[in-house]
């Protein structure tokens, strides 16, 4: 017999999350390093525009479904204030052991600050913290965000040179721009692979932005329909580095400049990153150490801005899988709902 419970918590203040640091933070506590192969670092945090919960949850899900080992980094801005990674040879020491940084920013206008973008440059050249004396040599990252526009301005010299991707803020932004299918570009690594994105604005605003590759190192990976053809270039919805035709590099980085929600079918997010993640040559978890686990969780909402409409009822889906990893005769499900003050709405064995 097994009890697994699923708490969802109704917030009516915006305190949640006050008891963070100006640092962000391990949440769940990281595992020992080497373990991992894997940092999620969700950059979005509380994000009205986006769907932070549910995108990261779709990150880990796919990760889960795929069979890989994965520690999750919290920052992102949250009442004005904007947590970080730490900074200089503590934050390096983080970094340096796993394999790849998935940077998921969603709505975040803030995706990377100086420290970080110096952090992140230290790491895909190759440098190790001394904090510590493990130090792993594969390098790679994956950046997820709809705000790539806001990244090239604020970032483009890290966009450009680490990531062999280029945008122009605001210049290529299609409003319910998102393809539908989104269909790979032939030689890259999604040559021959279509996703259906059936739910690109549902739960968010999709206002996608065109990139394409900053030289001919790199090559885009999807093609985004409403600026296929365009003279100026900026007709993919991501790009990979290194293109096939281009020689060896160091690290290797993809460039996704829509959220991870718009592929609404299960299966196809978890080939999305099983691909990437392939090309790579990052590591699968040889053994879970976790049996059940929250694999999906859907929460939809009413307004663009995030809010919930008075007196409507929202509909709160969340999925749990059982990964087999250890024998059990059965499975019950506890669903509790309390309130941020602790007042309990729901409490059952369902």
């Amino acid at each position: 017999f097994f009890l697994i419970f699923v708490l969802v918590v109704v917030f009516f203040s915006a305190s949640a999350q006050s008891e963070l640091g100006k640092l962000g933070k391990f949440s769940p506590a990281a595992k020992e390093p080497g373990e991992s192969k894997i940092l999620l670092v969700d950059d979005d945090m509380v994000r009205e525009y986006s769907g932070p919960y549910l995108e990261a949850t779709h990150i880990v899900t796919a990760l889960n479904d795929g069979g890989y080992s994965y520690d999750i980094f919290r920052t992102g801005q949250f009442d004005g204030e904007n947590y970080e990674i730490p900074s200089g040879d503590e934050g390096l020491s983080i970094l340096d052991n796993y394999e790849v940084i998935i940077w998921y920013s969603g709505w975040n206008t803030n995706i990377m600050s100086s420290s970080e973008i110096s952090l992140m440059g230290d790491y895909l050249d190759g440098d190790c913290g001394s904090v510590d004396n493990f130090c792993i040599e594969t390098r790679n990252i994956i950046l997820l965000t709809q705000m790539i526009d806001w990244f090239d301005s604020s970032q483009g010299a890290f966009l450009n040179n680490y990531l062999h991707a280029d945008t122009y803020y605001s210049s290529y932004i299609v409003v319910d721009g998102t393809s539908n299918p989104m269909d790979g570009v032939s030689d890259s690594i999604f040559d021959n692979k279509e996703y259906a994105t059936d739910t690109a604005g549902t739960y968010y605003m999709d206002r996608p932005c065109g990139i394409k590759p900053y030289d001919s190192s790199a090559t885009g990976a999807f093609w985004m329909d409403a600026r296929k053809g365009a003279s100026d270039g900026h007709e993919y919805h991501a790009v990979q580095y290194p293109s096939p035709a281009a020689s060896s590099a160091y690290h290797k980085a993809f460039t996704f400049a829509g959220e991870i929600g718009v592929f609404n079918i299960r299966s196809e997010r978890a080939d999305f990153f099983a691909t990437i993640l392939d090309w790579m040559e990052v590591e699968k978890e040889t053994t879970q150490d976790n049996d059940l686990g929250i694999s999906s969780l859907e929460i939809p909402r009413h307004h663009a801005h995030g809010e919930i409409e008075k007196y409507v009822p929202i509909e709160i889906k969340v999925g749990v899988t059982n990964y087999g990893n250890e024998a059990v005769n059965s499975v019950n499900i506890r669903l509790k709902m309390k309130s941020e003050e602790g007042l309990v709405y729901y409490n059952n064995i369902l």
